[in-house]
């Protein structure tokens, strides 16, 4: 990106707007199916592949697979690459990473244990997201659909600290979101739950929650994978 001592800002005039959307959103949430991307930005599944392979290309975006027991490989996830964290970071006023740090943070995102329940979280969030697509529904109202979606490490910033300083933290939500139609205005906690922890557990967090001004900030939303998961929390609590 450098050149000569001379910095080189050419690549982020060759993105279109959705690529920059894209890249705001991995920087955020840190990765997403193609699929999910293609919910976000694209009319279909062909074309997100497409112009995926040239953000590739360009340094913008990186790809990693995982084999499958049996034989064949996962849907293709997709992360930052060092150009486009430099941009990202270049937009924010931020300091960039070093080459060295950001590969050792994809290295952990591809290997991190919990890799299949942050895609649930970023899934969960893309299928409500992509009512707004702007590819697929260019006219739909600024104010409409999900208006804000954050991250669990915002979440973090958000309400373990200035929500209540002084107290041990209360809640830990997946995410935070709000949905906005026909001037009604939905704003909740995402517990997305995979099954690994037990119903006692899951349980538990309804009392963190009754001990936080939920009321001020929206209602509590558990996805949960399974009708009988469903069956046996309700059963817990």
């Amino acid at each position: 990106m450098h050149s000569g001592g001379h910095p080189d800002a050419g690549p982020w005039f060759r993105l279109l707007d959705r690529d920059r959307r894209l890249l705001s959103l991995l920087a955020e949430h840190k990765v997403f199916t193609t699929d999910q991307i293609a919910a976000l930005e694209f009319t279909s599944i062909r074309r997100a592949q497409d112009r995926l392979a040239k953000l590739r290309e360009m340094g913008m975006l990186f790809a990693f697979r995982e084999s499958l027991y049996g034989g064949g490989t996962s849907q293709t996830r997709h992360a930052l690459g060092y150009l486009g964290a430099r941009l990202i970071a270049a937009q924010r006023a931020e300091r960039p990473p070093t080459p060295a740090a950001h590969a050792l943070m994809l290295e952990r995102l591809a290997c991190s244990p919990t890799l299949e329940h942050r895609l649930g979280i970023n899934g969960f969030f893309a299928a409500l997201a992509a009512h707004r697509n702007p590819a697929r529904y260019p006219d739909t109202a600024a104010l409409e659909g999900l208006t804000q979606w954050w991250s669990e490490r915002k979440c973090a910033d958000q309400f373990w600290t200035s929500v209540v300083p002084d107290r041990d933290p209360q809640i830990r939500p997946d995410g935070y979101g709000c949905w906005e139609h026909d001037r009604h205005t939905v704003r909740f906690f995402l517990e997305y739950d995979t099954g690994t922890e037990t119903l006692s557990t899951v349980a538990a967090k309804l009392a963190d929650y009754q001990g936080f001004p939920t009321d001020s900030f929206g209602i509590l939303l558990f996805s949960l994978h399974s009708s009988r998961r469903e069956t046996g929390l309700r059963t817990a609590r």
